[in-house]
């Protein structure tokens, strides 16, 4: 096994984005470079930092010579150009992605190789991740994507996170890598999953914590608003060229408005901000009166029944 998990084919390459993250880069990196077996490269893309993360990065590559490291210095233009600009300059037949913002655990690599020595066919592996939000651990088991996985990922929303995912690269080359359309931004991972899933892929969950997902301030997903409008705007792409019933794909992104708008009187009740809580309520209505009723409810509690009708009416892919 020892001698399969050195084979050459299953080199690893590390893809990294960062953008202002200063305080988070080094521990990020000190987590790859703790692994139990070592990565074949890492390439980290400066996204335009105004901080000195440029300064760092330089930095930690001086005092860790034994790794391949390259880092890239451009312009702000977003995590998909960021992710893309370090895929063009891999090496590897496998790409591991981590955001600068989070941290794996040694023995992420050592298990996942394992896995791809042990079951040759796999596409893309996956495994579970620790969310932390100020300080407080909350376990994100993801679990497998239904089949078929692309209309699965639509329907039972995105269970791919990307410091979690481990893909091979042609496959990424095959899909033309990330979208670097800004109304992807914080969102244009669900996009490439989704563009993966559609090539019927061999996807292995594996369930095992291998990683933390940290939620800080200056996190990208942490502005609620934005994330959810460019998640939409992912649904609204997919929907609109594999999907032929517009009523159900309709209902598809009022639940997701729905649910994010619950989520939002939630946030907004423990800071007792009646007002805004008045306020989402009267567009929550607004949602209830645009839906089919039955279908909203059968879409937002994930009835097979609803998932049924959505992988029939997948017939453009």
């Amino acid at each position: 096994m020892q001698e399969d998990i050195n084979n050459t084919y299953f080199n690893i390459s590390v893809i990294i984005p960062t953008y202002n993250s200063s305080n988070t880069i080094k521990r990020c990196l000190d987590s790859v470079f703790n692994q139990t077996t070592k990565v074949d490269e890492i390439i980290i893309a400066n996204d335009g930092s105004t901080d000195d993360t440029l300064e760092k990065l330089k930095k930690i590559k001086s005092l860790n010579s034994s790794y391949k490291i390259i880092i890239i210095d451009q312009k702000n233009k977003g995590i998909g150009a960021a992710r893309n600009v370090c895929l063009k300059n891999c090496t590897s037949n496998y790409v591991a992605f981590l955001d600068s913002d989070d941290q794996w655990s040694k023995e992420k690599i050592e298990k996942c190789k394992e896995l791809l020595v042990k079951y040759r066919n796999i596409d893309l592996l996956y495994h579970n991740e620790i969310k932390l939000i100020n300080k407080h651990k909350i376990y994100k088991r993801y679990g497998k994507i239904p089949k078929p996985e692309y209309p699965g990922l639509l329907y039972y929303g995105n269970k791919l996170s990307p410091s979690s995912v481990i893909v091979k690269y042609t496959l990424l080359e095959e899909v033309g890598f990330f979208s670097e359309d800004l109304k992807f931004n914080s969102a244009e991972d669900f996009d490439l999953w989704l563009k993966l899933c559609s090539k019927n892929i061999n996807i292995h969950y594996l369930n095992k914590f291998l990683g933390m997902y940290i939620i800080s301030r200056n996190s990208i997903t942490n502005k609620r608003r934005y994330h959810f409008e460019n998640v939409q705007n992912v649904y609204i792409s997919h929907l609109k060229n594999h999907f032929n019933n517009d009523k159900l794909a309709q209902n598809i992104l009022l639940k997701n408005e729905f649910i994010f708008l619950i989520q939002e009187i939630k946030f907004f009740f423990r800071k007792f901000n009646l007002i805004k809580i008045f306020k989402i309520l009267f567009y929550l209505v607004k949602v209830i009166f645009k839906s089919n009723f039955l279908v909203l409810i059968n879409l937002i509690f994930k009835t097979k029944k609803s998932f049924r009708n959505l992988v029939i009416n997948e017939i453009k892919s």
